[in-house]
């Protein structure tokens, strides 16, 4: 509630700063309780505003941010164009951080689309870069994993695979394909009900998306009373002027009609 009360401030006094970091945190609520549409909005909305100032770099994460979102609601095409633009910018700047995480997203959106050679091409051209600053995520290494498994790479992907589950113990995906790949049943059975146990979580999340979506409709049925509410004070302040005004005009031709009489006398 206080951020879209903070947007419509920002927007009134063309901030367009504020705006974008106030948009970027809204979108940033909408994804987490899985609300693809308020979050694509919102990061389109950031991205606008600071494509209205001086600060290349937050423009430039914004972009990023805006493909990840399209990216995590199955908006390939779009996600992939967004990453494309980006990293030609970036790699003019010679920006290596931002360059690798673009790289990155846009390996996983290859790899979305089962386009797996072209995601290992891209995921390898970040890691050489990545070196010792361990940007890239363990979703991205497990994607990876993936990518090589089902390009029939196998100990490539259990390398990668183990390098996301050290990364983060969630990521078993890569883990599973392997040990189903190599017909370890028993391994692979146990990585999937792991899966299954995280998209549950993911499951309970999206069942919030109601309520956040309550609590805006609820700020601008607030900010639609206050309107109306304005309105009448002014409507009312308008009839008080004008019972003013018309009191003083019968007041004065009252005055002029008694010291009319007063002359003829």
């Amino acid at each position: 509630i206080e951020l879209l009360k903070a947007e419509k401030i920002a927007t009134e006094t063309d901030d367009n700063f504020q705006l974008g970091l106030i948009s970027h945190n809204i979108s940033n609520i909408y994804d987490n309780i899985y609300w693809g549409e308020g979050a694509i909005e919102y990061a389109q909305k950031s991205y606008d505003a600071y494509s209205q100032t001086q600060y290349h770099r937050h423009c430039y994460y914004s972009l990023l941010h805006l493909g990840i979102k399209h990216f995590n609601y199955y908006n390939y095409t779009e996600s992939e164009k967004l990453f494309k633009t980006l990293l030609t910018q970036v790699q003019e700047q010679n920006d290596t951080i931002l360059c690798i995480e673009t790289l990155t997203k846009l390996a996983s959106t290859y790899w979305a689309v089962n386009n797996y050679n072209k995601a290992i091409t891209a995921y390898n051209e970040a890691i050489k870069l990545n070196l010792d600053k361990d940007i890239i995520g363990a979703a991205e290494y497990s994607r990876l994993s993936s990518s090589y498994i089902m390009t029939d790479q196998l100990e490539k992907g259990l390398k990668y695979a183990n390098i996301a589950y050290e990364k983060d113990t969630a990521e078993v995906w890569g883990l599973y394909l392997y040990n189903e790949k190599c017909g370890n049943i028993k391994d692979a059975l146990h990585y999937l009900q792991k899966e299954i146990l995280m998209q549950n979580e993911i499951l309970d999340n999206i069942t919030t998306q109601s309520v956040l979506k309550s609590v805006e409709n609820y700020n601008l049925m607030e900010e639609k009373l206050y309107k109306q509410s304005h309105r009448y004070e002014r409507a009312l302040l308008i009839i008080i002027i004008i019972t003013i005004i018309i009191n003083k005009l019968i007041s004065n031709l009252t005055s002029l009609y008694i010291n009319r009489n007063q002359l003829i006398t």
